[in-house]
């Protein structure tokens, strides 16, 4: 009857604990590997959840029809600081739906967004600042 219950126990435990390890989005495996993810998972599970958060929401898009284009020659093309590894095969071209925010090295500012263009979309990529990444992460999580 001891087994019994000590098996009841220990199944809730890890079940409970297994339930609280975030889901890792497949596009963290761009930048990260399978051992550091694991890893920050164990230390700290709120940073899966923030790096989930962030290659979903660090960014968006807007049609570059409101910009005058006098000033769309002031915006860099986003495509111009792709940063893939040497050895990394696209499958497919980067579009809207399939973006990957880590696969650019493009800086992201505290207190301000910044403005892209994504290619000859007649789009722009916006990053939000990191201060609204910050918020919008504390509101939906905390």
């Amino acid at each position: 009857m001891k087994k019994i219950l000590f098996l009841f126990c220990l199944f809730n435990v890890l079940n409970t604990y297994a339930q609280d390890l975030p889901e890792i989005d497949d596009r963290l495996f761009f930048r990260f590997t399978q051992s550091q993810l694991d890893d920050i998972a164990a230390v700290n599970p709120s940073q899966i959840k923030y790096l989930n958060f962030y290659v979903n929401n660090s960014y968006y898009f807007v049609d570059a029809g409101i910009i005058p284009s006098q000033k769309l020659q002031d915006y860099e093309d986003v495509f111009e600081h792709l940063s893939l590894p040497s050895d990394y095969q696209l499958d497919e071209s980067i579009n809207e739906d399939n973006f990957n925010i880590l696969m650019f090295n493009i800086n992201f500012f505290e207190n301000k967004s910044t403005a892209y263009l994504f290619g000859d979309s007649n789009r722009l990529l916006v990053l939000r600042s990191k201060k609204m990444i910050n918020q919008m992460f504390n509101e939906q999580y905390y």
